[in-house]
C-alpha cells in the first residue's frame, strides 16, 4: 500500500483503497501534491548514463545540473502559490465541453 503523507490520508475511505484529502483543496499547494507522490521528486532529472570516455558527456551534467536546479526552485515556488482548488476551479470552468472532445472530433 502506498504511504500518504500531507496532505493526503485514507482515513474515511479504507475500504475502497484509495486516499482522500486531509486537508481543504485551498489549503493545499502544488507543491505539496508533489512532495506527496514522492518526496524526492524532480521536475527536471539528468541522465546519469552517460560515458566517461567522453569528455562532453563529463560536463553536460554538472552544467544542466546548474540550470536545472534554478529552474526547478522558480517552477516548486511558483507551484507553492498555485493551490489544488485552483485546479478544481479550472476543472469545473473547462465543463462537460472538453470530454466530448472525441464527438467533435468525428
Amino acid at each position: 500500500m502506498i504511504c500518504f503523507r500531507p496532505p493526503f490520508s485514507t482515513e474515511g475511505d479504507e475500504a475502497l483503497g484509495r486516499p482522500v484529502l486531509a486537508k481543504k483543496p485551498e489549503e493545499i499547494s502544488l507543491a505539496e501534491i508533489l512532495d506527496a507522490i514522492n518526496e524526492d521528486a524532480k521536475v527536471f532529472s539528468l541522465d546519469n548514463k552517460v560515458s566517461d570516455d567522453c569528455e562532453v558527456a563529463k560536463k553536460i551534467n554538472p552544467t544542466l545540473s546548474f540550470y536545472y536546479t534554478q529552474m526547478e526552485e522558480h517552477l516548486l515556488q511558483l507551484m507553492k502559490n498555485m493551490q489544488f482548488s485552483d485546479i478544481l476551479k479550472r476543472f469545473e470552468e473547462i465543463g462537460d465541453d472538453a470530454l466530448n472532445i472525441e464527438e467533435k472530433i468525428v
